[in-house]
């Protein structure tokens, strides 16, 4: 018999200690992604973003844009859907899922603000995201135990909801901004080396 606690609609509150593994992929998928991208074997070719005209912000944001939308919007999208069969309205299941991903989407933001790459553009190094993924895990694995915890505390109020919709668009707007300046300044500042 397959358990359903894990599948507990937030807005009904019903079970608020439920489903915190699928939050805890939601907050690693994009940052371990972000931790990835930035290293291949072939780290050599990444000259050709050194030597083109092309803005080293753009590309940057532009490989956050693609694991945003494509890798983490996907599997939110999927996820949304089983939601939707467990969860008493399927507008529930979405709109919980949009928070989910203004989440996501906002440590995402904050990944590459601390640390801002260009795409298969460095050599892999043994040990290097050791630290990295220590604290991934324990700050995202405690944001991703309390989501179960916040998220019926606040649609239990529907100006609340709002709020904390319009707080997050509009931090994920500033971030946005201070990531394009964070970028501009630490890419432009890098030399390929061979």
């Amino acid at each position: 018999m397959m358990d359903t606690s894990a599948f507990a609609d937030p807005f009904a509150a019903e079970d608020v200690n439920s489903g915190v593994s699928i939050y805890f992929a939601v907050v690693f998928l994009p940052i371990t992604l972000h931790m990835a991208l930035h290293a291949s074997e072939s780290w050599r070719a990444g000259w050709i973003f050194f030597a083109s005209p092309a803005s080293s912000s753009r590309i940057v944001i532009a490989t956050k844009n693609f694991v945003a939308v494509y890798f983490l919007g996907a599997y939110l999208l999927l996820v949304a859907a089983v939601w939707s069969v467990f969860y008493q309205r399927v507008w529930h299941a979405l709109v919980h899922a949009m928070f989910v991903w203004l989440i996501a989407h906002l440590l995402l933001q904050c990944a590459v603000l601390v640390k801002p790459v260009l795409p298969f553009a460095s050599e892999p190094r043994r040990g290097e995201r050791t630290g990295g993924l220590f604290l991934m895990f324990f700050g995202g694995g405690t944001l991703a135990a309390f989501i179960p915890f916040l998220m019926p505390a606040v649609y239990a109020h529907p100006p609340i909801a709002v709020a904390v919709f319009a707080f997050m668009v509009a931090a994920t707007a500033a971030l946005e901004y201070a990531l394009r300046l964070r970028i501009d300044e630490v890419v432009g500042d890098l030399e390929f080396r061979n």
